[in-house]
């Protein structure tokens, strides 16, 4: 409504808005939303230094199809290669569209939005002399997948998945060491 450009990366990383790493599709989250009204939306690509490349896959002599690896279904990555693409830009517009309801002040004045999900969560060390895990995840954004991380990291525990998910705040906070298996 202000007339002010506002320029989001997309990313394919599988993180925040997007789902799938490296599947072609490229997202983000905005909420730069300053007031109600009209917004309009249009997309650049720019590949003017020649980094963009596309994947090709070499087809088997006899079948047509890629060779796969019988127990996981995939290439072996010995017949994927990329090729670079001439140096290209492209523009398109996406139309206009109408936002109400914004808070006074904008959608990012307030803290209302939570971070962006985990999906990569990973015990990277366990010790069971000092009865310690190390967890390990990307912490993408404040407000989903914008902004620097979350200032703060809560970690809970509970005996059932249910527990956690109807009553993550009622669950015990992990701030200690705990007792027990780690098995």
């Amino acid at each position: 409504p202000d007339g002010q450009v506002e320029e989001l990366t997309l990313l394919d990383n599988g993180a925040g808005a997007d789902i799938r790493k490296n599947d072609g599709i490229y997202s983000r989250y905005f909420f730069g939303f300053s007031a109600d009204g009209r917004y309009g939306v249009s997309v650049k690509v720019d590949n003017s230094h020649g980094d963009a490349g596309h994947i090709v896959i070499q087809r088997g002599s006899r079948s047509g199809a890629p060779p796969m690896d019988p127990g996981t279904g995939h290439t072996d990555g010995s017949n994927v290669h990329k090729e670079p693409l001439e140096q290209f830009q492209r523009m398109a517009t996406g139309g206009v569209f109408g936002v109400s309801g914004v808070p006074s002040g904008g959608v990012t004045t307030r803290d209302v939005l939570p971070p962006s999900r985990v999906d990569d969560l990973a015990v990277r060390e366990v010790s069971y002399h000092n009865a310690t895990v190390t967890l390990a995840w990307t912490a993408l954004g404040d407000d989903f997948d914008q902004g620097g991380p979350a200032h703060y990291v809560d970690i809970r525990d509970g005996r059932h998945f249910d527990q956690l998910a109807d009553d993550f705040h009622g669950s015990t906070q992990v701030n200690q060491v705990l007792l027990g298996s780690l098995t």
